[in-house]
Protein backbone atom coordinates (compact mmCIF):
# COMPACT_ATOMS: atom_id res chain seq x y z
CA UNK A 1 0.00 0.00 0.00
CA UNK A 2 0.95 3.78 -0.86
CA UNK A 3 1.33 6.38 1.28
CA UNK A 4 -1.01 9.17 0.68
CA UNK A 5 -1.39 12.47 1.41
CA UNK A 6 -3.55 12.54 4.77
CA UNK A 7 -6.54 15.57 3.29
CA UNK A 8 -6.39 12.82 0.08
CA UNK A 9 -7.04 9.63 2.26
CA UNK A 10 -8.75 10.84 5.24
CA UNK A 11 -10.88 13.32 4.57
CA UNK A 12 -11.99 12.33 0.97
CA UNK A 13 -13.84 8.90 1.98
CA UNK A 14 -13.24 6.29 -0.43
CA UNK A 15 -17.36 5.89 0.01
CA UNK A 16 -18.54 9.73 -0.84
CA UNK A 17 -19.87 9.80 2.95
CA UNK A 18 -20.66 13.42 3.23
CA UNK A 19 -21.34 13.04 7.51
CA UNK A 20 -17.41 11.54 7.18
CA UNK A 21 -15.95 14.24 5.71
CA UNK A 22 -17.75 17.15 7.25
CA UNK A 23 -16.63 15.29 10.70
CA UNK A 24 -13.33 14.25 9.49
CA UNK A 25 -12.48 18.15 8.65
CA UNK A 26 -13.44 18.98 11.96
CA UNK A 27 -11.12 16.59 13.68
CA UNK A 28 -8.12 17.28 11.09
CA UNK A 29 -8.02 20.43 12.35
CA UNK A 30 -5.69 19.92 15.55
CA UNK A 31 -3.71 16.77 14.23
CA UNK A 32 -0.09 17.68 13.65
CA UNK A 33 -0.06 14.76 11.24
CA UNK A 34 -2.47 16.95 8.71
CA UNK A 35 0.20 18.95 8.10
CA UNK A 36 2.64 19.45 4.84
CA UNK A 37 5.43 16.70 5.08
CA UNK A 38 2.84 13.74 6.55
CA UNK A 39 1.44 10.73 4.99
CA UNK A 40 -0.60 8.35 5.92
CA UNK A 41 -1.93 4.60 4.82
CA UNK A 42 -5.86 3.97 5.80
CA UNK A 43 -6.40 0.32 6.21
CA UNK A 44 -10.14 -1.54 5.66
CA UNK A 45 -10.47 -4.47 8.81
CA UNK A 46 -9.21 -6.63 6.31
CA UNK A 47 -6.08 -5.02 5.28
CA UNK A 48 -5.77 -4.71 8.96
CA UNK A 49 -6.34 -8.51 10.19
CA UNK A 50 -5.40 -11.47 9.17
CA UNK A 51 -9.07 -13.63 9.46
CA UNK A 52 -8.05 -16.56 10.07
CA UNK A 53 -11.46 -19.89 9.99
CA UNK A 54 -11.70 -21.54 13.50
CA UNK A 55 -15.18 -23.48 13.09
CA UNK A 56 -18.06 -21.82 12.78
CA UNK A 57 -16.03 -18.01 13.48
CA UNK A 58 -13.03 -16.38 12.14
CA UNK A 59 -10.17 -15.37 14.72
CA UNK A 60 -9.16 -12.00 14.13
CA UNK A 61 -5.33 -11.55 14.06
CA UNK A 62 -3.68 -8.10 13.96
CA UNK A 63 -1.24 -8.23 10.77
CA UNK A 64 2.76 -6.86 10.81
CA UNK A 65 3.11 -3.55 9.05
CA UNK A 66 6.68 -2.19 7.91
CA UNK A 67 7.73 0.95 5.93
CA UNK A 68 9.34 0.18 2.80
CA UNK A 69 11.26 2.42 0.95
CA UNK A 70 11.35 0.68 -3.02
CA UNK A 71 13.47 2.37 -5.71
CA UNK A 72 13.32 0.66 -8.92
CA UNK A 73 14.15 -3.01 -8.33
CA UNK A 74 15.35 -2.05 -4.52
CA UNK A 75 13.32 -2.50 -0.91
CA UNK A 76 14.87 -1.25 1.90
CA UNK A 77 12.22 -1.32 5.13
CA UNK A 78 12.72 2.03 6.92
CA UNK A 79 10.62 0.76 10.31
CA UNK A 80 8.29 -1.74 11.40
CA UNK A 81 4.77 0.32 12.65
CA UNK A 82 4.44 -1.09 16.42
CA UNK A 83 0.72 -2.27 17.00
CA UNK A 84 0.19 0.54 19.46
CA UNK A 85 0.54 3.03 16.39
CA UNK A 86 -1.72 1.62 14.24
CA UNK A 87 -5.09 3.41 15.32
CA UNK A 88 -8.66 3.00 14.49
CA UNK A 89 -10.40 6.16 13.03
CA UNK A 90 -13.85 5.24 14.79
CA UNK A 91 -12.20 4.58 18.00
CA UNK A 92 -10.34 8.02 17.81
CA UNK A 93 -13.48 9.63 16.89
CA UNK A 94 -12.71 13.67 17.59
CA UNK A 95 -9.60 12.69 19.28
CA UNK A 96 -7.16 12.83 15.68
CA UNK A 97 -4.32 14.99 18.06
CA UNK A 98 -3.32 12.17 19.68
CA UNK A 99 -2.55 9.94 16.58
CA UNK A 100 1.41 9.99 16.46
CA UNK A 101 3.48 9.83 13.24
CA UNK A 102 6.35 7.67 12.51
CA UNK A 103 9.50 9.53 11.79
CA UNK A 104 11.84 8.52 9.65
CA UNK A 105 15.07 9.86 8.52
CA UNK A 106 15.84 9.00 4.81
CA UNK A 107 19.83 9.85 3.97
CA UNK A 108 20.79 10.73 0.63
CA UNK A 109 24.34 7.81 -0.53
Amino acid sequence: MRFQIPKHVLIQNRNQNATWTELAKKYAKKAAFMKKGYFAVVLNLAERYCMIPRNNDYLFTPRSFYIVLVTGDTAITLAKVPAAEVFSLSTFRGRWNEIKAIPLLLSQH
